[in-house]
């Protein structure tokens, strides 16, 4: 069994469904799906790889005990130069 298919599903379908959404509210999400399709990227893979960087973030926030500064993190973003950043 690969470990693709070792998940729950409804925890998958709900990061999707998350990451997706946040390309409305967020503006760092919204500039990484962005530069992300106009790379020719298919909708799925940007959503998927856009649901794996929030799990990222939801751990460092619970781990630190902080809460999400979006400010903050677009700052770290473009502290290291990172691509789609720049735009923002």
């Amino acid at each position: 069994m690969s470990l693709h298919y070792a998940c729950v599903k409804s925890f998958r379908r709900t990061f999707h469904d998350w990451a997706f959404a946040s390309i409305n509210y967020s503006s760092w999400a919204r500039a990484y799906y962005d530069y992300h399709k106009a790379r020719n990227q298919s909708h799925f893979t940007i959503i998927r790889n856009l649901a794996k960087k929030w799990i990222k973030i939801l751990f460092a926030v619970w781990l630190n005990g902080t809460t999400y500064d979006e400010a903050l993190h677009i700052q770290n973003l473009k502290a290291r130069n990172i691509p789609w950043s720049m735009v923002l």
